[in-house]
């Protein structure tokens, strides 16, 4: 009982610890670009809500899988801005390193769940 605690404590950290430094990485960005791919996605998701298709530039259109740009899509829609796509993201991103450590835990072991976690 005690070391499954133990193994909570840990997990709740590593994922608390996570979201923090991914919502101060954020904040410090504020709206610019930090790589390549970001812009080409918010090009897509610019171009697609103004009934251009989901493309990044005429002579690139077939260069990005749909399904990331149409979700981008739908919350730009809403009127989210930047830092709040880049929350959901980071929100997503939080819940991945979960299932990370679940699924190490379940493939391997416990502390193997909890390193894989850790390192994500």
């Amino acid at each position: 009982m005690e070391r499954d605690f133990n193994i909570k404590k840990i997990l709740f950290i590593i994922l608390s610890a996570g979201f923090v430094l991914r919502l101060i990485f954020i904040f410090t960005l504020k709206n610019k670009f930090y790589f390549d791919d970001e812009y080409e996605y918010f090009k897509m998701v610019q171009n697609f809500l103004e009934g251009k298709g989901l493309i990044i530039a005429e002579n690139l259109k077939a260069f990005r899988p749909p399904l990331y740009p149409l979700f981008l899509s739908l919350l730009y829609s809403f009127g989210l801005n930047f830092s709040g796509i880049r929350i959901i993201q980071a929100i997503i991103s939080t819940i991945t390193v979960y299932f990370i450590y679940r699924i190490g835990k379940t493939v391997v072991s416990e502390k193997i769940g909890i390193f894989s976690a850790g390192i994500s």
